[in-house]
């Protein structure tokens, strides 16, 4: 999956400062413990962070149905 996604640096940073390591754009909406550490840390990326993570899903999605032949 990861190799589908759009990466940012904002990400990243967000991982370190809340799990101690580097996330990309899906790991970053789930690492946090609490919904309120997500939304306190956030600096105003989640918006664009769950638009990346849609967009890799759908682009594996194609990848997928491009395997299975459908």
């Amino acid at each position: 999956m990861s190799a589908h996604l759009s990466y940012d640096p904002s990400d990243a940073e967000f991982g370190l400062s809340v799990a101690g390591y580097a996330t990309d754009a899906m790991e970053a909406l789930f690492c946090a413990e609490q919904l309120h550490t997500l939304l306190e840390k956030d600096e105003g990326h989640l918006i664009g962070r769950i638009e990346r993570a849609r967009s890799g899903l759908y682009r594996y999605a194609d990848y997928l149905r491009g395997i299975i032949g459908t």
